[in-house]
């Protein structure tokens, strides 16, 4: 199948939770339920599952009916315990996994998307001035084998966020020393600025090991005021109108991903930057969502014209 057809098998998605903050008006307990039809509405197949809902058994019979009415694949999350299944806590993380997993059963879900890096220096490759790299990723890959036996027993596969932690070069080493055929990336497709890598080449690298993905574009501004910081930054943009080459991402993904057909291209924005006259055409959770929705439907578009 040639990879302009294999797009076009894709779910494209929405990041959850950002996404369905923007209704303000809809209740925490039907947020779920809410955002699965919405999404159905703007035509996409699957979801980025990370916002709460109800685990016991009558609630997640509704949320599978909910998702079967409206043809939406569930991806979801990794437990918060994740990170210690190598450690002195591994007993607790396993069941942690482990209920997840059937978690995901009840919801007909086959992927898990999961990320390291917490948006701070001490989970980034910057900690302690990157002495212990080597050190970390080695733990993170005793963890993911762990992980891996699980999932590969249970029919699962986890997709590993570049998620503002380490380079593409580094998270393709740690994919290399877990070796696990269901241990593989959620290819982040801007998060390369985050730790000053090219995202073109951080998408290059690592789309052969993709499972899912957040596709973002972001566009580099000018510092308007020089100070000692660099002259210009990335800022959060609607898909296609940012400095990321969204379309080549796209290709690579079609020919190379582990996942090529039915793949999840899974939106996210954020870290935009609103100004005033932004604001006063559009409160800023608006400016979100139509962000969102822009994104999809430039999607849309381009795998319809390939």
């Amino acid at each position: 199948m040639g990879y302009e057809k294999i797009m076009k098998t894709w779910k494209l998605g929405v990041m959850g939770a950002f996404y369905e903050n923007t209704f303000l008006e809809v209740e925490p307990e039907e947020r779920p339920f809410h955002l699965i039809r919405r999404s159905a509405e703007l035509g996409c197949r699957c979801v980025d599952f990370n916002l709460p809902f109800d685990t016991g058994e009558d609630g997640l019979k509704r949320l599978r009916e909910c998702a079967l009415e409206h043809d939406v694949e569930l991806e979801l999350r990794t437990p918060r315990s994740f990170w210690e299944l190598s450690g002195n806590k591994g007993k607790e993380a396993r069941q942690d996994l482990e209920r997840q997993i059937d978690i995901m059963d009840a919801c007909g879900s086959k992927v898990l998307h999961g990320a390291f890096g917490h948006l701070t220096i001490p989970y980034s490759r910057y900690r302690d001035q990157g002495r212990h790299i080597q050190e970390d990723l080695e733990f993170l890959a005793g963890n993911l084998r762990i992980a891996g036996e699980l999932l590969q027993d249970r029919g699962k596969v986890l997709g590993l966020e570049n998620h503002c932690d380490f380079t593409a070069k580094e998270h393709a080493q740690l994919f290399e020393m877990v070796d696990s055929p269901v241990i593989g990336c959620a290819l982040d497709t801007a998060n390369g600025y985050s730790v000053y890598f090219d995202p073109d080449e951080e998408n290059r690298i690592l789309a052969p090991w993709a499972f899912t993905t957040h596709i973002k574009d972001m566009k580099m501004k000018q510092e308007m005021v020089m100070t000692e910081r660099m002259p210009f930054y990335p800022v959060g943009v609607a898909v296609g109108e940012g400095n990321v080459n969204i379309a080549a991402a796209l290709e690579l993904l079609a020919r190379k991903a582990k996942i090529k057909e039915g793949l999840h291209i899974i939106v996210e924005c954020g870290w935009e930057e609103n100004s005033e006259e932004d604001l006063k055409r559009m409160p800023a959770h608006l400016i979100k969502r139509k962000m969102f929705e822009d994104s999809i439907r430039w999607l849309q578009e381009y795998i319809a014209s390939r």
